[in-house]
């Protein structure tokens, strides 16, 4: 993932109840790392944070918000944005500026932090479809600046991973900021399908209970 966070994610519980989980799977190593992997990519889209867009777009009838409209485009190199996907075309603002020059800033920034979690998203989700048995349309995962690949345990390659790509400003709070939303919303993709794991561990050991209790 993108961004320059120093975030680590724990597995520690994850990597155990994998191994306890195969032991009582009827499922080879590979398919049931590629189901977990898969768990994990959706359940983690669970826990990212809903951009609500009203309450984003509201953010600029708030006091300080003209002021911090007039900070970032006076600071450093000012505010830059590209628009086109063809006939691409950069806008700077920086330095004084028009009232309309602040609006267009003003938009656009409101339009960037509405977005940043939805490309999140869409960039697990399309990890999550690459495994096998995943399920829903490929219609929500459109985002082209969102990129997710999942790559599939094999017999000869017994490891799945997820990965995901999306756009931070390298070196800024923004990365980090972006990076610890989703590293937050992994760990705790991560933990849900452990605890899931570990249901299905205790039924089973219950379901051999009473199977050499009843012999």
């Amino acid at each position: 993932m993108a961004g320059d966070a120093r975030l680590t994610i724990d597995t520690r519980e994850f990597d155990r109840a994998l191994v306890e989980y195969a032991a009582v799977s009827k499922k080879d190593w590979p398919t049931i790392c590629n189901d977990k992997a898969r768990d994990v990519a959706f359940r983690t889209i669970k826990y990212l944070p809903k951009a609500l867009r009203a309450s984003i777009l509201a953010l600029a009838t708030k006091d300080w918000w003209p002021k911090f409209i007039a900070s970032k485009i006076s600071r450093g190199r000012g505010f830059s944005w590209t628009t086109g996907r063809k006939n691409k075309k950069t806008h700077v603002v920086r330095g004084h500026y028009t009232v309309d020059q602040a609006r267009a800033v003003s938009k656009r920034l409101l339009r960037d932090r509405a977005r940043a979690v939805s490309f999140m998203k869409s960039a697990f989700a399309k990890a999550g479809q690459d495994f096998p048995g995943a399920k829903g349309p490929r219609g929500k995962t459109s985002l082209t600046m969102a990129r997710g690949k999942g790559r599939k345990a094999t017999a000869g390659r017994q490891i799945a991973e997820v990965m995901v790509t999306y756009l931070t400003k390298r070196g800024t709070k923004d990365a980090k900021k972006k990076e610890k939303i989703a590293m937050h919303g992994l760990q705790k993709g991560i933990n849900f399908v452990a605890r899931d794991m570990r249901k299905y561990i205790a039924r089973k050991m219950r379901q051999r209970a009473r199977q050499y209790s009843a012999r």
